[in-house]
């Protein structure tokens, strides 16, 4: 019966080791790497040549703004708390759902939403000390390890 049990969890022990090698350092750090990339949102639109109306354009950027300030909280905090993480992943999706719409005419910001996903998805397990949740399906398009997300966000909306 034991050894029926061992063997039942074993696909989890890579899953674990992976969520135990982020420190909280590396959880700020890629925190604040998705809202610093984000911070170009805007220029990243224009430069895809997208058309958008004030009111969007005032959506994103309160939702940028949200963003960067849920980052600066995480980063000021001595010990981030769940919660702050948890707010900070409200905001990006949030800021993916007004995005949503203008991937198909900004492949960057497409990629940079899927990126910010994988990476916070990571950094969610990591915080709760979780195994990491199913796959969201902008995560799923993205196919894409954390150290690739890391790649995407560092190269930026150029």
């Amino acid at each position: 019966m034991l050894r029926r049990n061992l063997l039942k969890t074993t696909f989890l022990i890579p899953i674990l080791a992976a969520c135990s090698n982020l420190t909280q350092g590396q959880a700020v750090s890629d925190v604040q790497l998705i809202a610093q990339d984000f911070a170009n949102t805007e220029s990243a639109l224009q430069s895809a040549g997208v058309q958008i109306s004030a009111t969007v354009q005032a959506q994103i950027d309160a939702a940028v703004s949200e963003l960067s300030a849920q980052a600066n909280t995480i980063a000021k905090a001595l010990i981030p708390s769940t919660s702050l993480f948890d707010n900070f992943a409200a905001a990006l999706s949030a800021l993916g759902a007004i995005l949503a719409p203008f991937f198909p005419a900004a492949p960057l910001i497409a990629a940079a939403v899927q990126a910010a996903m994988v990476l916070l998805q990571t950094v969610i397990a990591s915080v709760h000390g979780t195994p990491p949740a199913p796959v969201t399906s902008a995560a799923a398009a993205a196919n894409m390890t954390p150290d690739q997300a890391r790649g995407v966000l560092r190269n930026g909306m150029k």
